[in-house]
């Protein structure tokens, strides 16, 4: 549900290239660091000033889905640090954000099928959406419309669709209408996000629920970074500037708010005062699979 908010929005970069220039971006980050050259060796004398640790060799992560940083920093005593990188295009001078996230597209990237909250927009979609036998004949889907279950297991939190219905479903729609999805966007004919949204509520037992997950999750993905490093601009340029910043603790959720707009937002007040947003969206193609919640 987390990334059915985000949907396919208007970003600076589009979110099918977001990971793929995030990872150029930190295997740069790397590469330069372990050279001592150009910016790199800027970022390696300032981490070794601000640490109070002399370096001894930096590796990116394996790129694993559980591995909730970019690299690791190797000391010289061989102590290590986990640093989550983010980073933005627009170069910034002087670095003043409150967050090192606060100029990226999030700092965690959900699956559905951790949190009670997608499933039960999942079920939605499925009531709404996946059963709804206008769509299938519209379309010409030959494929037999999945179960509930069939539909949640192998389509709805899956990278992409798995049932025979769901990939018949997106082929033939992107046929017909080029590399879209069910939002209303580009050449899609309508947003079927819609009447699912106006039936999603948030009742305080879902709430709850809602609120302990979140936590937890947040708990445990703050905890795995060590250290932050936001970024600016282009490394390969002048423009570009960056910033450490030590471990930060995760923020202790006091209440949350459904804020639907042509997705649903989750604004998470906490007991610091401050708060944050998470975004339920799809992550690749509203209505296909990849049901997400994204941490802002």
């Amino acid at each position: 549900m987390e990334d059915l908010v985000k949907g396919i929005s208007n970003l600076s970069l589009s979110r099918s290239n977001n990971k793929k220039n995030e990872d150029i971006r930190v295997k740069r980050v790397c590469e330069l660091m372990n050279l001592k050259k150009s910016h790199g060796l800027d970022m390696f004398n300032s981490y070794e000033s601000f640490f109070q640790k002399k370096i001894k060799e930096i590796k990116p992560s394996g790129g694993g889905l559980k591995d909730h940083y970019d690299f690791k920093i190797i000391h010289t005593d061989n102590s290590f640090s986990k640093v989550e990188e983010k980073g933005t295009k627009n170069f910034l001078r002087n670095i003043k954000t409150s967050t090192p996230w606060e100029k990226s597209v999030q700092r965690f990237n959900g699956p559905g099928n951790k949190f009670t909250v997608c499933r039960v927009f999942g079920e939605l979609w499925y009531n709404k959406v996946v059963k709804d036998l206008e769509i299938k004949k519209e379309y010409e889907i030959e494929s037999e419309i999945p179960s509930l279950e069939e539909w949640l297991e192998k389509d709805a939190f899956k990278f992409d669709p798995n049932t025979d219905y769901g990939k018949e479903l997106k082929k033939k729609y992107q046929t017909r209408h080029g590399k879209t999805s069910m939002n209303g966007k580009k050449n899609s004919p309508k947003d079927y996000r819609i009447e699912v949204i106006k039936e999603f509520t948030l009742d305080d037992n879902l709430k709850n629920i809602l609120i302990k997950e979140v936590q937890k999750r947040l708990d445990e993905v703050m905890e795995e970074k060590d250290v932050w490093l936001q970024t600016t601009g282009d490394i390969e340029t002048d423009k570009f500037s960056f910033k450490w910043s030590k471990n930060i603790v995760s923020q202790k959720i006091k209440d949350v708010v459904l804020l639907p707009k042509s997705d649903i937002n989750f604004l998470f007040n906490c007991e610091d005062g401050k708060s944050f947003k998470c975004i339920l969206r799809f992550g690749k193609g509203t209505g296909f699979s990849n049901i997400r919640l994204d941490f802002k």
